[in-house]
C-alpha cells in the first residue's frame, strides 16, 4: 500500500511480502466488503476504508429569517451573505451533516493495484470532489462516468456553485495509518439555487465537472444514508474524505 491513491506511506513500513499478498489478493479477486464501507484483504492481513464526512450550513441570520416565515428578507440576507464572503463566516451554523461510508469500485482497486505495484501506471497528482444530485447508487461497476455495466443509469453531477470545476481534495500528511484532508473544501452554493438535493459524493482523478470520458478514475463513491435536501443558495457545503489503512 506504498502507494495507495498516490498517498504518503499510510502506517507502519510496508515489507515486500505484505506488496506481494496486496497484489495478489486484488489479482485474485481475495477480498471482501466490511461493515462501514472498507475492504477485508485477508491474505494481506489489511482493512482499507474509506468515509466521506459532510457537513452542510446557513447563516443564522437567513435562518432565522425562515424560522420567521419572512422568505422575503431570507432572500434579501442570502444575496448580503454572498457578498460578504468570509467576513460572515462566523455566523454560519450546521443545518445537515453525515459520515458515510465509501465504496471504492473496481476502476479503483485497479488503479490502487497498479500505482502499488506497477511501475507503468500513471500516477495521478490530485483527487477531486463530485458531489451527485441524483439517486444513483455506486457499484462495483462504477467508471468514470458514474454508470457501468449493472450499475444503473449516470449520476448527474451537482454543478452550482461558485468555485469553479471541482475542488480538489487537498490532503493531509498521514498520520496513525489515516489521511484526511488538510481542511474541509468548501462548495459555496450559487445565486437562484433553490430547494436542491444532493444525494451523495464521489472521487475522482479529473477536474472538469461532467467529465464522462473512461481515461479518469473514479477512486471512491458514496450514496448519503438520508439525501441532502432544502439546500438553497449561499448555503456552504464542507466536504471531507478520510482513508484508513490498518492491520486485521
Amino acid at each position: 500500500m506504498s502507494d495507495l491513491f498516490n498517498l504518503p506511506r499510510v502506517g507502519e513500513a510496508v515489507t515486500e511480502s505484505l506488496l506481494r499478498d496486496f497484489k495478489r489478493a486484488l489479482e485474485t479477486c481475495q477480498y471482501e466488503f466490511v461493515q462501514g464501507g472498507g475492504i477485508l484483504l485477508s491474505r494481506a492481513k489489511a482493512v482499507i476504508g474509506g468515509v466521506f464526512p459532510f457537513q452542510l450550513l446557513r447563516h443564522e441570520a437567513v435562518l432565522r429569517a425562515e424560522q420567521e416565515g419572512d422568505l422575503e428578507k431570507a432572500a434579501w440576507l442570502r444575496q448580503w451573505v454572498r457578498e460578504q464572503g468570509e467576513r460572515v463566516r462566523a455566523g454560519f451554523v450546521e443545518i445537515a451533516s453525515e459520515v458515510s461510508p465509501n465504496l471504492i469500485p473496481d476502476a479503483g482497486l485497479t488503479y490502487m493495484l497498479g500505482s502499488s505495484m506497477d511501475s507503468a501506471t500513471t500516477k495521478k497528482s490530485a483527487w477531486y470532489f463530485g458531489p451527485f444530485s441524483t439517486n444513483w447508487t455506486p457499484g462495483a461497476s462504477a467508471v468514470s462516468n458514474w454508470a457501468g455495466a449493472g450499475s444503473g443509469p449516470l449520476a448527474t453531477e451537482f454543478t452550482t456553485y461558485d468555485e469553479s470545476n471541482r475542488q480538489a481534495w487537498s490532503r493531509g500528511t498521514a498520520s496513525a495509518k489515516s489521511v484526511t484532508n488538510s481542511s474541509a473544501t468548501t462548495l459555496t452554493i450559487s445565486t437562484g439555487v433553490s430547494n436542491a438535493t444532493l444525494y451523495g459524493l464521489t472521487l475522482n482523478s479529473v477536474a472538469t465537472q461532467n467529465y464522462n470520458v473512461t481515461d479518469q478514475i473514479l477512486a471512491a463513491a458514496s450514496k448519503f444514508s438520508v439525501a441532502k435536501t432544502g439546500i438553497n443558495a449561499a448555503d456552504v457545503a464542507n466536504l471531507t474524505y478520510t482513508l484508513t489503512a490498518s492491520s486485521s
